[in-house]
């Protein structure tokens, strides 16, 4: 289990390097911010419930465990104590078990990397919307209160942004 939650780990980590750097919205490329962003929402999405999924799997293994040695404790007793078998008794010797502490550490680990995939999720809705936001704006030609030399700056460059394409689809 523990390799799978590292392996986990990592692969979020690479994830998160990638796509933190795709929350910015450059208003002079609307229109390719917003062609990528379904795009974006979507593997982040899929990401997300892949993290959730092995959080609640995780989740329910801390449960099995802790029940399957519940159940052991209660047929053996005499294997654990020797004094009189007590609920607070199974519940302390479940919490000092190795296995138990180690599935317990890994939930932990994986309810931390949820966090984190939501995060990234959560940031990419906020994108959503100020994308939505940002092309109402720039349809009303009301982008921040827009004055004349913006408009000419917003020009030049759309221009340049035509000129990067070119430049892009020739190579």
């Amino acid at each position: 289990m523990t390799e799978n939650i590292d392996d986990l780990q990592e692969e979020v980590e690479v994830f998160i390097a990638k796509y933190q750097g795709e929350l910015s919205i450059d208003v002079y490329d609307l229109e390719d911010d917003c062609s990528i962003h379904s795009e974006t929402f979507n593997e982040v999405s899929l990401i997300f419930a892949k993290v959730n999924g092995f959080l609640k799997r995780t989740s329910l293994n801390v449960k099995e465990v802790e029940s399957e040695l519940a159940l052991k404790i209660r047929e053996n007793p005499e294997d654990y104590t020797d004094k009189k078998l007590t609920e607070s008794m199974i519940s302390n010797i479940i919490d000092g078990d190795k296995e138990v502490k180690l599935i317990r550490r890994v939930k932990s680990m994986a309810e931390e990397i949820n966090l984190q995939i939501s995060g990234l999720l959560n940031a990419f809705e906020h994108r959503r919307s100020m994308l939505n936001n940002e092309v109402t704006l720039w349809v009303q030609k009301l982008s921040g209160g827009v004055k004349e030399y913006k408009t000419e700056d917003m020009k030049k460059q759309l221009e340049d942004k035509g000129k990067r394409r070119k430049v892009r689809k020739a190579e």
